[in-house]
């Protein structure tokens, strides 16, 4: 019993030694790792931006940062619609805002105005193309 232990624990012990020899011949990524200063230099290069971006976007720099860190942008879209903002008188015309769950029967109504009023723009347009003036609009 004691001769198979032995040989047990010698055959792990070779198994190591071959591993790092491996790694002393810088073979495999562990070797190239530890031999090769550029492949060192990428890793902590890579890191180092890492880290600068994250403190860039934790600083609210750039669209992302705005948007991680603006306070009035996350409650905007995360408040529930039962503790949003009273709505306006009816006479006064607003637009409803996406965060509103349910929407109101005014923008429904105007939903399928539009709908309606683009449906016949487009039928009188296949009619008579010619007969729609053409706007020719440019930016920048």
């Amino acid at each position: 019993m004691n001769d198979e232990l032995y040989a047990k624990v010698d055959k792990g012990v070779d198994n190591v030694n071959t591993i790092l020899a491996d790694v002393r011949a810088q073979k495999g990524t562990i070797g190239k790792l530890l031999y090769d200063p550029s492949l060192y230099d990428q890793a902590k290069s890579a890191l180092e931006n890492g880290n600068t971006i994250m403190g860039d976007i934790r600083a609210g720099k750039g669209t992302l940062g705005k948007l991680a860190t603006t306070m009035s942008f996350t409650t905007n879209f995360a408040t529930p619609a039962a503790t949003s903002p009273k709505p306006p008188p009816s006479s006064t015309k607003t637009t409803t805002p996406l965060a509103n769950s349910s929407p109101t029967p005014s923008s429904t109504d105007n939903l399928a105005a539009a709908s309606t009023e683009l449906r016949t723009f487009l039928t009188e347009f296949r009619k008579n193309p010619k007969k729609i003036p053409n706007v020719k609009m440019s930016f920048f």
